[in-house]
């Protein structure tokens, strides 16, 4: 995150990178995030995403980031 938030404000930032919950929040505070509504619309988002993942997925009213599902707690 680090690297992230470095190589954005020297207006390098990555095309992608994962994070989780709050850190979205973080950038979306900052406008920094894309807005990926078309996609979303597109691979049916809202139906097929539950609610917890969805209030870091979408804030008012655009998505922010995608919900992946790559954790384990194996």
């Amino acid at each position: 995150m680090t690297v992230q938030r470095a190589l954005a404000t020297a207006g390098n930032a990555l095309a992608a990178v994962q994070m989780q919950g709050l850190d979205i929040l973080d950038w979306v505070g900052q406008g920094a995030l894309a807005n990926l509504n078309d996609v979303a619309a597109a691979e049916g988002w809202d139906a097929g995403v539950r609610d917890a993942p969805k209030a870091f997925a979408k804030v008012d009213g655009k998505s922010v980031s995608a919900p992946v599902y790559v954790h384990s707690t194996n």
